[in-house]
């Protein structure tokens, strides 16, 4: 333990510490965090009187949605809770900062022993749930220590097999994981993994609790849309492209381009770019003969202008030039592109699935479990040119019945799989007694 503490606050933290100053004059996103962070150091979080405090932490805006289940079905059962939430990321600080269930909303300070010890102090927490893979090690230390319990959920042995099996990552790994009071992991894969490690967290096997909130999605499909679906006319197939980057639009565009010169049937695209910043934007739009950009829709939804919906629209791809849209759209769509994996790996396929979409990406699955599981089935199919996307959706296109079968096998994945937050919840209650 105390090799590894020596480490990380001798050797890691110096170095990220240098990194961060440097890459805040190159990078916007760090600078708008580290400048946030200076500015709210003397916030105060008031706590209810009579409440326990929960807080938790995620990455980023992804993360984030599958702590939302829980926090809600805490809620809804102790309206009394304080629930603290962090964020590492400034796009899940900036979309989430309204979120209604969360008592105090901010970015978690840097790792080190002197930030933990002075946050931890400040929000007292009763209890902690770090989801995924965002495990730093001086605040687990510092909780450790005081004897507060933390929970890691959604947990999954980490995707590099350099991570896994080298010995000093793994034991340092294990080192980490120890402080943990529980993981609750999305298979039993990685939960043999974890038992392996040897430690003395309690180890259960449960499902991803975003699939709970997928589904309340689905099922409230018609409360969430963002324009009424009567804009997308019937004999049109709608494929929406997301979180894509460079690499997905030139697989993209030109198989769109020669399936339209086939198919005497509509094919209408909305493309999500993970990154919807400017440049990113001039790029696309300029590989589009028609579109629409999906603010200019909403705007018009504002404003009440239906009619005028309906003339932006027709006849045009739509792009999406903002973030947090993807999960309602898929609800428009009749297919699934997913980006990412022509890069540093696909991103996530399940809200796809959870609508009941065929899902189609590039090769680079390693960093998705469910991307593996769904390819197995049938339900994802991976594309390594035009051509290939091409013949993809020209073979669903002409087999309809294939289609409604693949259809009824992708949702089911999510829906027979839901109901990991209320035994998550139900472990928070034993703990903290209440």
């Amino acid at each position: 333990m105390f090799f590894y503490n020596f480490l990380y606050n001798c050797i890691f933290i110096p170095i990220s510490l240098f990194l961060i100053f440097i890459l805040k004059f190159f990078n916007s996103k760090i600078r708008e965090r580290e400048s946030f962070l200076v500015e709210h150091k003397d916030a105060v979080f008031i706590k209810k009187k009579h409440g326990r405090t929960i807080w938790f932490h995620s990455a980023s805006m992804g993360e984030f949605e599958q702590a939302k289940p829980i926090i809600e079905l805490l809620k809804k059962e102790n309206d009394d809770l304080n629930i603290i939430v962090t964020f590492f990321s400034p796009s899940g600080y900036k979309t989430q900062n309204t979120y209604k269930y969360a008592d105090y909303i901010t970015y978690l300070p840097f790792d080190s022993k002197r930030n933990a010890i002075e946050f931890i102090r400040k929000i007292s927490p009763d209890l902690v749930i770090f989801i995924r893979y965002e495990i730093w090690r001086n605040f687990l230390n510092i909780l450790n220590k005081n004897n507060i319990p933390v929970f890691l959920i959604n947990a999954t042995q980490p995707s590099g097999k350099f991570y896994r099996s080298f010995f000093i990552t793994r034991s340092f790994i294990r080192s980490n994981m120890n402080f943990f009071s529980e993981i609750h992991t999305i298979s039993e894969v990685h939960s043999e993994y974890f038992r392996r490690l040897s430690i003395n967290s309690k180890i259960t096997t449960i499902t991803d609790t975003r699939f709970d909130r997928i589904a309340d999605f689905v099922r409230n499909a018609q409360e969430n849309l963002i324009f009424p679906e009567e804009f997308i006319s019937k004999d049109e197939k709608v494929l929406v492209a997301g979180s894509i980057w460079k690499e997905d639009e030139e697989i993209l565009i030109p198989a769109i381009n020669q399936l339209r010169k086939t198919y005497t049937s509509k094919i209408r695209i909305i493309f999500v770019p993970h990154e919807p910043n400017q440049n990113n934007l001039l790029r696309l739009t300029a590989k589009i003969e028609k579109f629409v950009l999906l603010s200019e829709i909403i705007k018009c939804v504002h404003d009440g202008n239906l009619m005028q919906i309906k003339e932006k629209i027709e006849g045009k791809d739509i792009v999406v030039d903002s973030i947090g849209y993807l999960l309602r759209l898929y609800n428009y769509a009749d297919f699934a592109y997913i980006g990412g994996a022509f890069g540093n790996g696909i991103h996530s396929v399940t809200e796809a699935a959870g609508y009941g979409l065929p899902i189609a990406s590039g090769p680079d699955l390693r960093k998705s479990f469910d991307a593996v599981e769904l390819r197995n089935l049938g339900i994802l199919n991976v594309v390594y040119s035009s051509k290939d996307l091409q013949n993809w959706l020209s073979f669903y296109l002409e087999n309809t019945d294939y289609y409604q079968k693949i259809s009824k096998l992708s949702k089911s994945y999510i829906f027979e799989a839901i109901g990991s937050s209320q035994k998550i919840c139900k472990s928070i209650k034993i703990k903290l007694n209440i």
